[in-house]
């Protein structure tokens, strides 16, 4: 067993061990993979350092992530990756560069056919660092010392430090564990009693994102995404840290809104309905026929999405391919099944997939004890089949986990827990308007989730921003009646945009960016906006009438 000679000191004040200054931190540790086969290891080892084991050991295949914390990239040449547990195990990076606000995974050893094909981002000196396991410290009276991930700048300045011993503590007062036999208390991350192929891993909160709160046994879980599906390993190497089933993906168009529980159709509006939509559709009512889910384009480029695939979650065969759409840059769209907007209040949605691909399950196949449904979702890949987005979903019951009715995920530890339960029916559930969480990250973690309060649909009481930024901008009080009375032209726009109502009131102008910022000075004037100095994209305007208000979506195109 190893003993830690270095840094020992930090373990008496144990609500904060390393700290440091925080530009990169360490947020996942994965020091107990599954060995690589002979034949792996046999094939990776002309591309690794001379000297390595040629006997398959867990050396070969443990891990540890980084995160840039910064706007800017860090060039790391020249810092200094330090083992916890041994002052001699040190590795000097060269040639590293850390994007902004991004992730790495930095390993021992190149071997991605033992790591489910994932291929890492930087490799140090073979076992340097090298990790202690659980079973290091969970016998009586074993005296290994904390163990963990050290990295300095060239001039030995700490940026960050994490240690683990799983909470044991039998180094505490053990006169053969050295330095560190004078600790008070055991570190305690990550939770004892853990699964080997598991890594343990930060939270996915921007808040404890940092040098200081990545020290705090409560800030830190096991993963349970199966990362490696041949070797059942468990982590999400160079993914966010959601502690669920995490989609990430390139996040050009992101997903930010869904609508499983909606009203019904009437009779008379479906069989309106029915001539205009594919043939085969259900002619009886159902929640299908009014579902939908909204996208949004994170880029200032319009993104083609002809030949992307929509992926159904809880069902591989319900995919649907795209035939010919384009997102505007910075804009929204709703995708749905179906073309019915007299059930929609009014709203023509954007584009219109293969009737039920995908297909929502709602609450109710989820709240029941023994429920066996898997968590559903919508995902996006483009043309090369490369993920662009995915939002998965279960409300939080986990009835699946250690279900045998339940199939693959069956084997989850922890429930997705988005979006929060008991919710009404006929109300969409959506990612806040927070530019911080409007990415293919942030948009896996459920606290970035909330329920709309928006009524879109007056007749029917539906909730929902379709096509609308997911805030506060429209209100319970805008009317249907007055929306078909204004037109905006010509939309999309590229100098100026004129508003006409039929309306014998007076009326105000206002113009919001997709997140809500009121941009109107300087660009209302004589009922028209002038839309000449702003970036092309989708923009909101919110029209104040005596009788009520109405929000209009506008294209810029210049």
């Amino acid at each position: 067993m190893k003993r830690n000679l270095l840094f020992l000191f930090v373990l008496i004040a144990c609500s904060a061990f390393g700290q440091g200054s925080g530009e990169v931190i360490i947020t996942e540790i994965h020091n107990r993979p599954l060995k690589p086969t002979d034949a792996q290891l046999a094939a990776a080892l002309p591309n690794n350092p001379a000297g390595a084991d040629d006997t398959p050991n867990e050396g070969h295949t443990e891990w540890f992530e980084v995160y840039n914390t910064t706007s800017q990239d860090i060039d790391m040449e020249g810092w200094i990756l330090l083992d916890a547990s041994s002052s001699s195990r040190v590795s000097t990076i060269s040639n590293y560069v850390l994007p902004a606000n991004s992730y790495a995974v930095f390993s021992g050893f190149n071997i991605p056919e033992a790591q489910g094909g994932v291929q890492f981002d930087y490799f140090y000196d073979y076992k340097e660092p090298s990790f202690n396991n659980e079973s290091s410290y969970a016998d009586a009276g074993d005296n290994a010392c904390p163990d963990g991930v050290t990295i300095l700048k060239p001039d030995s300045s700490l940026v960050d430090e994490v240690l683990y011993d799983y909470g044991y503590g039998e180094y505490i007062n053990n006169p053969d564990a050295g330095g560190c036999m004078d600790a008070t208390a055991a570190v305690g991350i990550p939770a004892a009693g853990s699964s080997s192929r598991v890594s343990f891993m930060l939270i996915g909160n921007p808040d404890v994102m940092n040098a200081a709160d990545n020290d705090l046994a409560a800030n830190w879980t096991y993963s349970t995404v199966v990362y490696d599906v041949d070797g059942g390993q468990v982590g999400t190497p160079g993914l966010p840290n959601g502690g669920f089933v995490v989609g990430g993906g390139t996040g050009e168009v992101i997903i930010t809104e869904i609508y499983n529980r909606p009203l019904k159709p009437t009779e008379d509006q479906l069989a309106a309905a029915l001539p205009n939509n594919p043939a085969g559709a259900d002619t009886e009512p159902n929640e299908g026929h009014t579902e939908w889910f909204e996208i949004y384009n994170t880029t200032n480029q319009d993104v083609v999405m002809d030949g992307w695939t929509i992926g159904d979650a809880s069902s591989s065969s319900r995919s649907s391919v795209i035939s010919s759409f384009t997102l505007p840059a910075n804009s929204y769209a709703v995708f749905s099944g179906f073309n019915i907007p007299e059930a929609q209040g009014g709203y023509q949605f954007d584009y219109f997939y293969d009737y039920k691909k995908p297909s929502f399950n709602n609450e109710s196949s989820y709240a029941d004890p023994g429920d066996k449904n898997c968590p559903d979702g919508v995902s996006l890949s483009n043309v090369d089949g490369e993920l662009v987005d995915e939002v998965l979903y279960d409300y939080g019951y986990g009835e699946y986990i250690g279900n045998p009715d339940a199939g693959a995920c069956m084997s989850n530890t922890a429930a997705i827990g988005m979006p929060p339960a008991m919710s009404s029916p006929q109300v969409s559930f959506m990612l806040k308007a927070d530019p911080a969480v409007m990415n293919a990250g942030a948009n896996d973690v459920p606290s970035n989730w909330v329920y709309s309060t928006n009524v879109y649909d007056e007749v029917g009481l539906q909730i929902g921003t379709p096509g609308l930024s997911n805030d506060a901008v429209t209100s319970s009080n805008e009317n249907i009646y007055l929306s078909s009375k204004v037109n905006i032209f010509p939309n999309p726009g590229a100098t100026r945009m004129n508003v006409v109502s039929d309306l014998e009131e007076d009326f105000t102008i206002q113009l919001f960016d997709v997140f809500g910022k009121n941009i109107s000075e300087n660009r209302i004037a004589d009922k028209s906006i002038d839309v000449s100095q702003i970036s092309n994209g989708m923009y909101l305007v919110k029209l104040n009438f005596e009788s009520g208000s109405v929000t209009k979506k506008i294209t810029v195109q210049h």
